[in-house]
């Protein structure tokens, strides 16, 4: 299937409009998943907090083109937003920690506020015009709060036409006024996506004070002692290709990325409709390569069911 992306990412109609990843809130690695993209397409990348993060307008990077800035994103631009730096970088936020929502949990040290600063904001359609970008093919976002009206903050006729958007966003009470989970997918509801992945991650809950009346032993394994709770989501969304907006590049483009993230029955569906819709014979590959991918679990289902037969044999 490699063989096959990249051909297609290599076709005249990526060529001529390449993939554009936004990813707001970049400290650490950018996504794994954008790797095979990246020679053949375009990165913005976002991080307000510079301590994880480097400045950089770069083609050398392995991507056709990557542009990482130490900018605050905000729904609007302002000369000056109050941003918030906490213990661990990946927490910072324009948005205040949540004090009293955090106390009962086991990770509130990594929201505790080691200062604050006033930044210029820039807000996402700003920067897309200033870069000559008109669409957004992957968006990615973890801003610490901020997810959804950094979203909502672009026109609708580039949010309809995002082929996948991923965020993680808040369950527990992380930070003051901050978008929750609930209202990210009351809102996603109203546009043409439907939910790819959802994994719902948390923290123990347990206040400071019983952390530490208990013995160093229990407290190095806390994360293995007491069970999870919800506190935030990793939820993926796809473009559901309902509206008639989309070319044979978003179809092509939108077989990759069902592709890499395992929806094979959705990628089927598409590589059929640019077959019906244009009748290239690269859509016929495309058809071919997801039925064999789906057609890989066959060992996995024979093995399922014999165990099912096995059991049914034994003694109960």
């Amino acid at each position: 299937m490699r063989d096959l992306v990249l051909r297609i990412l290599g076709s005249e109609p990526l060529r001529d409009r390449p993939p554009v990843c936004v990813d707001v809130g970049a400290s650490g690695e950018l996504p794994r998943d954008w790797r095979m993209l990246a020679p053949h397409s375009i990165c913005v990348a976002f991080d307000a907090d510079d301590r994880d993060f480097k400045v950089e307008d770069s083609g050398a990077s392995g991507w056709k083109r990557l542009v990482k800035l130490n900018r605050l994103v905000a729904e609007q631009p302002a000369e000056s937003v109050d941003f918030y730096l906490t213990r661990s970088a990946h927490c910072s936020s324009t948005l205040q920690p949540d004090i009293a929502g955090l106390r009962p949990w086991e990770f509130s040290a990594l929201f505790e506020v080691e200062r604050k600063i006033s930044l210029p904001a820039v807000s996402l359609p700003q920067v897309l015009d200033e870069l000559g970008i008109s669409y957004i093919d992957w968006f990615k976002t973890d801003s610490q709060g901020t997810d959804l009206r950094i979203l909502a903050s672009l026109p609708v006729n580039i949010i309809d036409r995002i082929i996948v958007a991923d965020f993680e966003t808040g369950i527990l009470d992380a930070y003051q006024g901050e978008d929750k989970l609930f209202s990210l997918m009351a809102f996603m509801s109203t546009r043409p996506f439907f939910v790819s992945d959802l994994d719902v991650k948390g923290p123990q809950r347990i206040g400071r004070d019983s952390l530490e009346s208990l013995g160093s032993l229990d407290r190095k394994y806390i994360g293995y002692l007491l069970k999870k709770s919800p506190g935030w989501a990793e939820i993926s969304y796809l473009n559901t290709f309902d509206e008639e907006v989309h070319s044979k590049r978003d179809l092509l483009l939108g077989w990759i990325v069902s592709s890499i993230k395992g929806q094979h029955g959705h990628a089927l569906a598409l590589a059929d409709r640019g077959l019906r819709k244009d009748g290239d014979q690269l859509f016929e590959e495309c058809r071919r390569a997801s039925v064999k991918r789906l057609r890989r679990r066959y060992p996995n289902l024979a093995l399922r069911a014999a165990k099912s037969a096995v059991s049914r044999l034994l003694p109960k």
